[in-house]
């Protein structure tokens, strides 16, 4: 998407639907059924009926076997409340950690986001998933 596009309601599904993040962690954790996605309270976010549209889009019909149906469960947090954000409190410092643990300072913007990159692609998707199960 171009940095000069206005995101509106149609946008911000497409990239769910049809940009791939319901496929991705699907991918990452196979074994997993029930995914929440944690969005902020932007109007293009929570504009009427389109939490229920996402999770609609993004889980599987009720004609699929209860054991192998997938999930979504999309849950909007409170503006300006990331000390509630199991991502900030989890995933992004755990990460951070695992990037120290390389001993490298990179002072070159593009060598950190290869070694964010590389550390993300190698990121145990079980401690991802223990991480939501406080939620």
């Amino acid at each position: 998407m171009n940095k000069h596009n206005h995101v509106n309601t149609d946008t911000y599904h497409n990239f769910f639907v049809k940009g791939g993040v319901f496929d991705a962690p699907e991918e990452k954790m196979p074994w997993q059924k029930m995914f929440t996605y944690i969005q902020d309270g932007a109007k293009a976010h929570t504009a009427e009926g389109s939490v229920r549209e996402l999770e609609e889009a993004g889980s599987d019909a009720l004609t699929v076997p209860v054991t192998d149906r997938v999930c979504v469960k999309v849950l909007t947090q409170p503006a300006q409340s990331p000390d509630v954000n199991v991502n900030d409190c989890a995933f992004f410092s755990s990460l951070q950690a695992q990037i120290e643990k390389q001993g490298t300072y990179n002072t070159k913007r593009q060598e950190r986001l290869d070694l964010v990159k590389e550390e993300f692609g190698a990121f145990d998707p079980y401690k991802l998933d223990r991480m939501w199960t406080i939620l």
